[in-house]
């Protein structure tokens, strides 16, 4: 009984021993136009970034720290956790705090994360005295597919142009992924120009980023308004299986843009020159007959 009654005794006190170790400043909040979303999805071991946390103090100078929290013990950015200040009253941003999840997390997980903003003393942040917090509910979606091909939808090609650069992008679009070898094959219908049959490929193309690949289109004998159409297709070989991705583009022969010659830069130049000139004439003038 002594016991449970010497346990009973250290619990009740407990919650005072915490909050004694506080000793936050008051009026310390998150801005109320900055507030982050309440929920927000992302996919296995990508990163989700806030870059507009603006912290604010109301009365004294105070230090500043800004650091996350979640339940799945996600990896938050190296310079959370970090002192800064101390700042006289007013607000301070953008500051921002950005997650990396798991790379073996499921589609479907949701995990709850914490934007905190507290204080600081003897150059420690004291994270169990946040003074403002904002909640975000993640979920974990699909990745992106292994190969992604993006494309304009039509393209201008001037008339008389023998090599017109038609661009398609490649792209590994998980973040979290390896570096990735692509082939592709680009065509054409023949109207404009050859016939293309273009083959190429792409080695290392890093997660999260795309490359550019090219159709080159002879459009020196082509007529105005001639199109043609092309079409991409890409391959990322995936084991014993292919994973593809396509792209159509339209392009359409063109009247070249005529230049402008006389554009406001240049006849202030040539005004300026001119009086420039003729003032050098009156001077050998006024000189010889000196």
């Amino acid at each position: 009984m002594k016991k449970l009654a010497l346990l009973a005794l250290v619990a009740l006190f407990v919650p005072s021993i915490v909050s004694a170790q506080c000793n936050p400043p008051s009026g310390m909040h998150w801005h109320s136009s900055y507030i982050v979303g309440e929920t927000a999805e992302m996919f296995a071991g990508a990163t989700l970034l806030w870059d507009q946390l603006v912290p604010c103090i109301e009365d004294n100078p105070s230090t500043v720290c800004v650091f996350g929290e979640d339940d799945e013990g996600w990896t938050w950015n190296e310079d959370h956790l970090l002192c800064y200040g101390p700042y006289d009253p007013g607000c301070y941003g953008m500051w921002f705090l950005d997650v990396t999840s798991d790379p073996l997390a499921l589609p479907g997980l949701v995990n709850n994360a914490r934007l905190i903003l507290t204080y600081c003393e003897s150059g420690v942040c004291m994270t169990a005295c946040g003074l403002d917090t904002m909640f975000v509910e993640i979920t974990i979606v699909l990745p992106p597919p292994e190969i992604e091909i993006f494309q304009d939808t039509l393209t201008n090609v001037d008339m008389g142009v023998n090599q017109a650069f038609i661009p398609f992008q490649v792209c590994n679009g998980d973040p979290a992924a390896d570096p990735r070898d692509y082939d592709y094959l680009i065509t054409s219908l023949g109207h404009v120009g050859p016939a293309l049959n273009t083959t190429g490929s792409l080695t290392g193309v890093p997660g999260g980023e795309c490359e550019y690949v090219y159709g080159i289109v002879d459009a020196s004998t082509a007529s105005e308004c001639d199109y043609d159409t092309l079409t991409i297709v890409g391959f990322y070989k995936a084991g014993p299986l292919k994973v593809y991705d396509t792209c159509v583009q339209v392009i359409h022969v063109i009247q070249p843009l005529p230049v402008p010659l006389f554009t406001t830069p240049v006849v202030t130049i040539m005004v300026l020159a001119m009086v420039l000139a003729a003032a050098v004439i009156m001077r050998r003038r006024a000189t010889s007959k000196a």
